[in-house]
């Protein structure tokens, strides 16, 4: 056989073979590790249309969609388009750490298909006191710490052996719980709306515009508590509010700290001072009807770090 048959047959075996090397240099571990369901803005990048999570929940294991906000996009358009149920908006306002209803553009939301929250790690922390922080956890113990291993794909720890801690940056799929998030209604038992945010016709000018909060009627005397814990930044008389009662709150998320106030207007008392510290349940003031109002009721009012009034609901 010649020199250049050889050649020749040699480039054809090589051509043959790099097929099946590209193959399993592709399906390495490393590869496959980067599709674990720690990874969630890999794990799923779906493309227009996005599927409902009605057809992603019909899968066992947790998959994590990812959603990209567009300029004008809300919160409740996004859960109508993709037929969110209660629990749904719970487990996705949980997992975004979203406070209130509307985000920036372009912000990335991730979307699990299960009932649950995602856990970003900021420090070493190792399941027991992760699942510590949750009401499950505490209940149920080393079985919740066993759940939360298997829906991320990690085997049951082995008691002889030493804490595993999760390294920050790490990204975990809680079962059945949910971070806290928003603003608690102010006042106990039932509660309707008499009024809600936005543009309407004041009952008392007779003029339309902007409604700050939202007015829940209570019978006079009803008491009203501090939504979240915070500073009172203001408690007396104000305008239209009449006596009024404005509380700081700052609430972490992460490594980031966010700032806003609540107003409670119309009270009938005020039960604190400026300057006060109060807790989740410190009773503030009273309902009740003064400043212009036209009958017994709160008027509960959030505003941002910016003074911009955002919707309570």
């Amino acid at each position: 056989m010649s020199g250049a048959q050889l050649t020749v047959n040699f480039m054809l075996s090589g051509m043959l073979i790099l097929p099946p090397v590209y193959f399993f240099q592709t399906r390495s571990p490393a590869a496959a590790t980067s599709l674990s369901v720690f990874r969630p803005e890999v794990a799923l990048r779906p493309q227009p249309p996005l599927p409902s999570l009605d057809q992603l929940k019909k899968i066992d294991r947790v998959i994590i969609a990812t959603y990209l906000t567009k300029k004008g996009d809300t919160f409740w358009q996004l859960a109508k388009n993709l037929h969110f149920s209660r629990e749904d908006n719970d487990t996705v306002r949980s997992s975004n750490s979203l406070d209130f209803g509307f985000f920036s553009e372009a912000t990335l939301l991730k979307l699990p298909n299960h009932k649950g929250t995602l856990y970003d790690v900021t420090k070493p922390e190792d399941i027991h006191s992760i699942c510590q922080g949750y009401m499950l956890g505490k209940r149920f113990g080393h079985a919740y710490e066993e759940q939360v291993l298997a829906a991320n794909g990690f085997p049951p720890p082995r008691l002889n052996e030493p804490e595993h801690r999760f390294e920050p940056g790490t990204v975990l799929f809680l079962p059945e719980v949910y971070k806290p998030f928003g603003f608690p209604i102010p006042v106990p038992g039932k509660i309707r709306i008499s009024s809600g945010f936005g543009r309407r016709r004041h009952p008392v000018l007779g003029i339309v515009r902007e409604h700050k909060g939202i007015d829940i009627p209570k019978p006079y005397g009803t008491i009203v508590r501090a939504s979240l814990k915070g500073v009172v930044t203001y408690a007396g008389w104000m305008g239209g509010y009449g006596n009024m009662v404005e509380i700081r709150h700052v609430k972490r998320r992460g490594n980031e700290l966010r700032t806003f106030y609540t107003r409670y207007g119309h009270l009938s008392a005020i039960l604190v001072h400026e300057g006060q510290s109060v807790g989740f349940t410190t009773i503030i003031g009273k309902v009740g009807s003064t400043g212009i109002s036209t009958g017994p009721h709160l008027h509960f009012e959030v505003r941002d770090a910016n003074g911009r009034a955002i919707p309570p609901q």
